[in-house]
C-alpha cells in the first residue's frame, strides 16, 4: 500500500510539473488600416518561443485567434513552435525583422504581439511593436531597469488611442485571491492584520521545464519569477500598486546547486517591506510585511504562499489557487474554497494558474477594438480594477522586486523608486 501511495505521489508530482508553466496576460490586437473584417481571426505573433509562448499559442487558438508568425533567435525552437500552427511563418531574429514582414500582406499582418523573451529584451521588443501599431502583451518580470519600464509605459501612453498594452499577471483571474481580499476586508483575521508573509520555498531552481537563464543572476531567480506573482498579490490586497515605500533585504547565493557558479541567482533572501500608511487602507496599513525565500535540495515540497495573520486568525493563499484559513479561537485549519469554482482540496496536487482566461479576454478585446476602432482598457486611471493589467502596474511590481535584489546586494535599504530599481544594474 505504501509503495502504491508513493507511486501515486510521484505520478501526481510529474503531472503537476507539466502544468507548472508560467502563465501570461494578453492584449488587444492592433487596429490597422489592413483589410480586416470583424469575423476574421485575430492574428497573433509570438516573440520568444519558450514554454509559456507555446501554452499561449494554444490558448489563443482555442479563443478563436490565429498564430501567423513565431519569432526567436533560436531557429530550431522557432521552427518547432511554428510546426504546431498551420501556416505560421518562422522569423529567426528579433522583433524588428518580424515587424518588417508585416508589410508582406494582410493575411500575415500581426495585430497582437506576445513578448515572451528574457526580461532584458522586453523594452526594445515592446516599444518597436507599439510603434508599429500592434497591441502588445508583455511577460513578467516586466523589466530589470526602471528606465526600461518607463520607456515601455511612455510608448503605451503614446499609443493608448490605437493600441492596448498589458503585462502578464494571471493572478487577476484567480478566485482564491479575490476571496482572500474579501475575507480580510470582512475581518477574518481581525480589525487589523499584524503580519503579511510572502513565502517561497523551492527544492529545485530552475525547474526542469524552465530555460537556463531563469537560474542565472542577470535576468532570472526565484524573486523575479515567483516573487513577482506574490508582490502583485500583495498590491492587489492593498488596493494600490503604490503600496510599498521601501525595502530592507539580505540574500545568499549559490547554495542551491551542487556545483555553484558565480552567476547563479539567489538561493535565499529575507526582506522587510514597509507599506505606505497614507495610501494603504485598514486593515493592512500597519501590517509587518516580510519575504521568506529559500531554495535548496533539502526542502521536501515546494511552498508558494501569501499568509495574512491577525489577532483573530490567519488566512493563506497557497500555490496561487488555494485558500486556507485558521481561526485562532479553536485552532482549526480549513480549506476555505474546497469544492468552490473548481478549487483544489488541500490533499490534491496544486492547481496552477491557467493562461486560458487571459487569452480569451484578449481575443474578445481585440474584436471589440476592431468594431470601435479604439481600445478601451486598461487605463492608468484605474490600475487595479478589471482584468488586463496595464504597464504602469507591472512597472510598480518590478520596482519592488528589483528593490529587494538591490537592497540584499548592497546591504542598505532601497526605496521603490527609479534610483532603487536602477541600482540593480550596478550591483550585478
Amino acid at each position: 500500500l505504501a509503495v502504491a501511495k508513493a507511486a501515486k505521489r510521484v505520478a501526481a508530482a510529474a503531472a503537476a510539473a507539466a502544468r507548472r508553466r508560467r502563465p501570461a496576460v494578453p492584449v488587444r490586437a492592433a487596429a490597422t488600416a489592413r483589410s480586416t473584417t470583424a469575423s476574421d481571426p485575430v492574428r497573433v505573433a509570438l516573440v520568444g518561443c519558450g514554454t509559456i509562448a507555446r501554452e499561449f499559442g494554444e490558448e489563443f487558438v482555442r479563443a478563436g485567434a490565429r498564430v501567423v508568425r513565431v519569432c526567436d533567435v533560436d531557429a530550431t525552437r522557432a521552427r518547432a513552435l511554428a510546426a504546431e500552427h498551420d501556416g505560421a511563418e518562422v522569423v529567426v531574429g528579433d522583433v524588428d525583422e518580424l515587424l518588417r514582414r508585416n508589410d508582406d500582406g494582410a493575411s500575415r499582418h500581426a495585430e497582437l504581439v506576445y513578448v515572451g523573451t528574457p526580461p532584458a529584451h522586453h523594452a526594445d521588443a515592446v516599444v518597436a511593436a507599439l510603434g508599429a501599431g500592434a497591441h502588445v502583451l508583455c511577460e513578467k518580470p516586466f523589466a530589470l531597469r526602471d528606465a526600461d519600464a518607463l520607456r515601455m509605459c511612455e510608448a503605451a501612453r503614446a499609443q493608448q488611442h490605437a493600441s492596448v498594452s498589458a503585462v502578464n499577471f494571471p493572478l487577476r483571474y484567480v478566485r482564491a485571491l479575490r476571496e482572500l481580499r474579501e475575507r480580510i476586508t470582512a475581518g477574518y483575521v481581525g480589525d487589523a492584520a499584524r503580519r503579511v508573509e510572502l513565502i517561497m520555498h523551492i527544492p529545485q531552481w530552475p525547474r526542469t521545464w524552465q530555460q537556463p537563464w531563469v537560474g542565472e543572476r542577470a535576468q532570472g531567480g526565484v524573486m523575479r519569477e515567483l516573487g513577482s506573482h506574490l508582490v502583485f498579490a500583495l498590491l492587489e490586497l492593498c488596493g494600490t500598486p503604490f503600496a510599498v515605500a521601501r525595502v530592507d533585504a539580505h540574500s545568499a547565493y549559490c547554495a542551491h546547486r551542487v556545483r555553484t557558479r558565480r552567476d547563479d541567482a539567489e538561493a535565499e533572501a529575507h526582506a522587510l517591506l514597509t507599506l505606505r500608511a497614507d495610501v494603504v487602507p485598514p486593515p493592512l496599513a500597519d501590517a509587518l510585511v516580510t519575504v521568506d525565500l529559500r531554495c535548496n535540495a533539502l526542502i521536501a515540497h515546494e511552498v508558494l504562499a501569501l499568509r495574512v495573520s491577525g489577532h483573530r486568525g490567519r488566512v493563506e493563499l497557497r500555490d496561487f489557487t488555494r485558500l486556507r484559513g485558521c481561526d485562532e479561537r479553536d485552532g482549526t485549519e480549513r480549506d476555505l474554497l474546497a469544492g468552490v469554482d473548481g478549487a483544489a482540496a488541500s490533499g490534491d496536487e496544486p492547481v496552477f494558474m491557467s493562461s486560458a482566461p487571459c487569452a480569451n479576454d484578449i481575443v474578445r478585446a481585440v474584436e471589440r477594438a476592431r468594431s470601435r476602432g479604439e481600445p478601451s482598457a486598461p487605463r492608468d486611471a484605474d490600475l487595479w480594477r478589471g482584468d488586463l493589467v496595464p504597464f504602469e502596474y507591472g512597472r510598480q511590481v518590478a520596482r519592488i522586486v528589483e528593490a529587494v535584489l538591490a537592497s540584499s546586494r548592497s546591504g542598505q535599504f532601497a526605496k521603490t523608486n527609479t534610483a532603487a530599481a536602477n541600482a540593480v544594474a550596478s550591483l550585478q
